[in-house]
């Protein structure tokens, strides 16, 4: 969400930003912009739509012009919708101050008002340029531009992140962030700020990870970072991250959404490296008593992945699991106590419900730990313990491996905790794991195929039911969230007891329901739901093992594995249908419409 990027060097930073801005796209924007100077001037180019766009433009303004210094942007709107006005970069109403800003500011109606009275004025409808002018104004009565930005950001209240420059001082760049994600990026005689690190990684591998309340200043020869408090220096250690900029390439596939699909057997045997040793699962920086309880925090995919865990931990380990959507646990009186362990899930670990929810866990004296996908990640600075999921890059914006490698390292938390490692049910699903990722790569290009049939069925549907209980009510819930994330058709999942509780009452001709069946003893509930759906004139495909009948409308088999493990044969197979489906509408597979990859904001 939003995607930040500045440069300060000796090479052209408008075409590196450019650059930075497109690898950055996957984030979720709905404009773009950069600034840079020429002539002791801003020059500042903003268009709505995709970055390519913004390239035109930019190419038929200023083709031969160069810069040291530029910031870009990719806005994804939340004050005031899509259009040029509203398009970061901001500038002051003077012209000395320009920023980009991720994040939003809570109190920007009461500096408004306090601007206003001062004379400012305003053309957009974002708080952002009420926060250039803030700034402006308090270099103004502070007498300089760092002065007057530590002053402002002082009384700035909200998550964000912000980078920019001045013709107060045109030989700096200052940056700070606050709840939203910005890493410096170590280059040899320059320096690159970003919102996600895939944005310089083609030319350092040597980052900072910035903390809160830092503030940077940058110039093309060094850099220093203080406490925007205390003023105080902060040295910080250079970490050299090692990333494979090719896994964050299409590779020949139609879209990444796909190649990410296609990449989850290798998700499945990167996330059990070192994990699964000598027939046990052993996760050596774990504790390992029980802990007595366990509560999930997470958001979307993340969330259902946690519901996952839950039936996994409880079944397994025997410990009780409570699992609840991270923007509802951050403001609600909560019930925890030292002895909850409190384990957020989250891809990119920056999602602003969860990292919250997290730092209020440590308030209340909560162990804490974390799944999550990115090293150094602002998540995985903050709580106890962190299990790394090693998905490598996820680009396109609706989530398919991520939530294959957090079902993985639950399912590993599950079994590390379980108490009868001795039971011919752990030697199963031992056996089961260390064949899991043959078995899923064998099967994903029949699936695909199978998935493309049902979807000429699925099209023309305007509403959809999945259904399913026990493991598959999570899948069911994901399964309906890609749908609506990638073809825009609404579409709900329920546990498929609760269809007579109200929902029936939706059944009808034009309705398409999946159920989703495992061979265990809630297939039988199921199939009486799929009656009920049927005695009502709706459709039903059924989603099951090969050999397990039904008397769905359509049967789609899938091969047979060890109870639980059946969900990661089931999953990509929920993931294609809808890729399908999107395919021939016609959507935006990679980055649906008002979608964002990375959410930073509330």
């Amino acid at each position: 969400m939003c995607g930040i990027f500045g440069y300060i060097g000796s090479d052209n930073g408008i075409h590196y930003t450019l650059e930075a801005l497109q690898l950055m796209e996957y984030r979720g924007y709905d404009s773009a912009g950069i600034v840079f100077e020429e002539e002791k001037a801003f020059t500042l180019i903003k268009t709505v739509g995709k970055v390519a766009e913004l390239k035109k433009t930019v190419n038929t303004r200023v083709a031969n012009t160069t810069s040291s210094k530029a910031l870009g942007h990719t806005r994804w709107a939340t004050h005031g919708i899509p259009c040029e006005k509203n398009a970061h970069p901001h500038q002051s109403n003077d012209g000395s101050v320009v920023i980009v800003h991720n994040g939003i500011i809570e109190n920007y109606q009461e500096l408004r008002t306090e601007l206003v009275a001062e004379g400012y004025s305003f053309i957009s409808d974002t708080d952002t340029e009420i926060l250039v002018n803030y700034i402006e104004y308090m270099a103004q009565k502070e007498g300089g531009i760092k002065q007057g930005l530590v002053r402002a950001l002082q009384h700035v209240k909200g998550a964000f992140a912000i980078a920019l420059m001045s013709t107060r001082d045109t030989s700096s760049i200052y940056a700070m962030r606050r709840g939203a994600p910005l890493l410096l990026g170590i280059g040899k005689g320059e320096y690159f700020l970003a919102s996600d690190m895939c944005a310089f990684l083609q030319h350092t591998n040597d980052v900072i990870f910035l903390d809160e309340n830092e503030l940077v200043t940058l110039h093309d020869t060094e850099y220093s970072i203080e406490s925007l408090y205390t003023g105080e220096r902060i040295d910080k250690s250079i970490e050299s991250v090692d990333f494979d900029i090719q896994s964050a390439q299409k590779q020949g596939y139609a879209h990444y959404m796909l190649k990410e699909i296609y990449e989850q057997p290798d998700v499945i045997e990167q996330s059990l490296i070192g994990k699964l040793s000598d027939g046990k699962i052993v996760l050596s920086h774990l504790p390992k008593e029980q802990p007595p309880r366990i509560h999930i925090i997470a958001c979307g995919t993340s969330y259902y992945a946690g519901l996952w865990g839950k039936y996994a931990i409880e079944e397994l380990a025997g410990i009780p699991v409570e699992v609840e959507i991270a923007s509802e646990f951050r403001y609600r009186k909560k019930a925890l106590d030292k002895n909850t362990l409190v384990l957020a899930i989250t891809q990119s670990g920056e999602t602003a419900d969860t990292v919250a929810g997290c730092a209020i866990a440590r308030e209340l004296g909560c162990k804490t730990m974390a799944i999550c996908n990115v090293v150094g990640s602002t998540i995985t600075r903050m709580v106890d313990t962190v299990l790394y999921t090693q998905a490598g890059p996820e680009i396109s914006v609706a989530s398919t491996k991520a939530m294959t490698s957090q079902m993985i390292a639950l399912l590993c938390i599950a079994l590390h905790y379980s108490s009868n490692r001795e039971s011919e049910q752990y030697r199963e699903y031992i056996g089961g794991l260390q064949h899991l990722a043959s078995t899923v790569r064998d099967i994903l290009p029949q699936t695909e195929k199978i998935a493309r049939q049902y979807a000429e069925l699925c099209k023309d549907k305007k509403s959809f039911f999945y259904l399913g209980r026990g493991y598959c009510y999570p899948l069911a819930l994901e399964g309906a969230l890609k749908l609506k994330e990638l073809t825009y058709i609404h579409a709900e999942g329920y546990p498929a007891g609760e269809m007579k509780h109200g929902p029936i009452a939706l059944v009808e001709k034009s309705l398409m329901t999946i159920a989703l069946l495992f061979d265990d003893e809630f297939g039988e509930k199921t199939q009486s739901a799929i009656s009920e759906i049927q005695a009502r004139e709706g459709q039903v495909i059924a989603i099951a093992p090969l050999g397990l009948v039904t008397t769905a409308d359509f049967e789609w088999h899938l091969p047979k594995t060890v109870d639980l493990l059946q969900s990661f044969i089931m999953l990509p197979a929920l993931q294609l249908l809808s890729y399908s489906i999107a395919c021939l509408l016609d959507r935006n597979v990679d980055m649906p419409r008002n979608l964002a990859k990375s959410v930073t904001v509330e």
